[in-house]
């Protein structure tokens, strides 16, 4: 019996952000895998460029390219050693909670 495909996505690594794809993420591995840092780095703004194109909803936002550059570390785990524009995210970051909202004492 011939086989159509070799893999299916069950078998496949969990996707980190499913809104760029299976793509993308294959593309960081191919990012992190080049030795020279300056090439990263024209790689790596390259693809945050094909991320704003494939999730145009977030250039309505101020700071979309801070944004941008944010999922690519996230896609990276974090591991990524290239010249960022912006202040390079950390686990913890995403990690952190926002401040609790404490409910009004006073009568309406």
């Amino acid at each position: 019996m011939i086989t159509l495909q070799e893999d299916y996505n069950t078998q496949r690594e969990h996707l980190i952000i499913s809104e760029y794809g299976r793509q993308i993420q294959e593309y960081v591995k191919h990012i992190k895998s080049i030795p020279n840092k300056e090439n990263r780095t024209r790689w790596a703004n390259s693809l945050v460029n094909i991320m704003a194109s494939l999730n145009p909803e977030l250039k309505q936002q101020s700071n979309y390219h801070e944004k941008l550059w944010g999922h690519l570390f996230q896609i990276a785990d974090f591991n990524l050693d290239v010249d960022c524009p912006y202040p390079i995210p950390t686990r913890e970051d995403k990690a952190k909670k926002p401040a609790h909202i404490s409910y009004f004492d006073s009568k309406i």
